[in-house]
């Protein structure tokens, strides 16, 4: 193996050594399983697995946050699976790594679906949680709200009605400057 495999493989693998005979015979194979000594968190394997699962937890949290505020992402709930998935691919190897053993296939897809599949279900019950406190504040109001109707908010990242409370702001700003004396 290079010289530059330990930074990058941690715990287990199985290598494969092939040799021919001088005398043209069959090709001789053997197998074997290395396991390396230094600690899993020095390869690559492991800390950019660890590396990995954080951002993708940070980034699917700060899409529920975004919802929590009452935007609605209509692309939530793909991209949130999207995260998932790399979340299970980070569990997958971070577990081989510092549990010493090699990768398991499928292990390795179980951990990408449940992972997607479980981060979907975040979004989709951090959606249904906002739309159900939205109609309560609603109701305590006293105002009439449905749930199922069609809210009135913008989508995150489109300006939506956003610059309406600055045109009140502006025409009042200048009513008082035409008013004052000069």
């Amino acid at each position: 193996m290079p010289p530059i495999a330990r930074w990058i493989v941690g715990g287990t693998i199985t290598g494969e050594l092939r040799w021919t005979p001088k005398g043209g015979g069959p090709e001789a194979v053997q197998t074997f399983t290395l396991k390396s000594e230094q600690h899993p968190l020095v390869s690559l394997m492991g800390t950019g697995s660890l590396l990995l699962a954080l951002f993708a937890a940070a980034y699917l949290e700060s899409m529920s946050r975004t919802l929590r505020r009452g935007y609605r992402r209509p692309s939530a709930k793909y991209s949130a699976g999207v995260l998932g998935a790399l979340i299970g691919l980070s569990i997958w190897t971070f577990t081989s790594v510092m549990l010493g053993h090699e990768l398991n296939m499928v292990f390795g897809i179980m951990s990408v679906l449940l992972a997607g599949a479980g981060a979907v279900c975040l979004i989709i019950a951090t959606e249904r949680a906002t739309l159900i406190a939205r109609h309560r504040a609603l109701w305590r109001d006293g105002r009439q709200g449905v749930l199922g109707e069609v809210d009135q908010r913008p989508t995150a990242g489109s300006p939506g009605n956003s610059l309406k409370p600055f045109a009140a702001l502006r025409s009042t700003c200048r009513r008082s400057t035409a008013s004052r004396p000069a």
